[in-house]
């Protein structure tokens, strides 16, 4: 009996390490972009560096965006998975606040008359306004591949939405502070 726990046990670890060692290397780290360095103190190595982060932040992204990693998680706290032109790091405590707020950090809620739906409670022309906002910056980043799945967000319920794509809505509509009257924030603290 000890001999098959010992097996079983050794199995699974070998398991986790493989399935570990397959997942892309983008989406197992959770890579901060480096600021850029000074002309006066830029070399060679630290400009590689800063754009090797850039291209793993991208990278990372684009996994996110197709649904991968931390992207399936629907429920909890966490940082924001978009880090992109809109993201504002200390605003993240407060849409973390609002997240809690407005569906108990729920991705898929829906609203008792339906109405709002998602982590962030929003309605549905809200919702596509956010997603024909994202388009252009999404062209830009992702290339086709990306505009196509943003094309879809048209066509499915917002609640249905990974937590990237609902980040994202988020921080284009929050636009560094400019759209925060739609939850309210100062209101309920947040």
């Amino acid at each position: 009996m000890r001999r098959s726990r010992g097996i079983i046990s050794v199995a699974t670890a070998v398991a986790i390490l493989i399935g570990g060692l397959s997942a892309p290397a983008a989406l197992a780290a959770d890579p901060e972009p480096t600021a850029t360095p000074s002309a006066s103190s830029a070399s060679p190595d630290a400009e590689s560096r800063t754009k090797s982060a850039v291209e793993a932040l991208r990278e990372r992204e684009w996994g996110y965006a197709q649904g991968f990693g931390a992207a399936r998680d629907t429920k909890g706290l966490m940082l924001s998975l978009y880090r992109g032109k809109w993201f504002v790091k200390k605003a993240d405590d407060r849409r973390r606040c609002i997240l809690k707020r407005e569906s108990r950090a729920d991705y898929k809620a829906v609203s008792v008359g339906g109405k709002y739906r998602g982590g962030y409670q929003m309605n549905r022309p809200l919702m596509r306004g956010a997603a024909w906002m994202m388009m252009k910056e999404v062209r830009k980043e992702m290339g086709p591949e990306g505009v196509a799945i943003a094309k879809g967000l048209f066509t499915t319920k917002s609640h249905l939405w990974n937590r990237y794509w609902q980040d994202r809505a988020f921080w284009t509509i929050w636009a560094k502070g400019e759209g925060r009257s739609h939850w309210r924030s100062n209101v309920y603290n947040c």
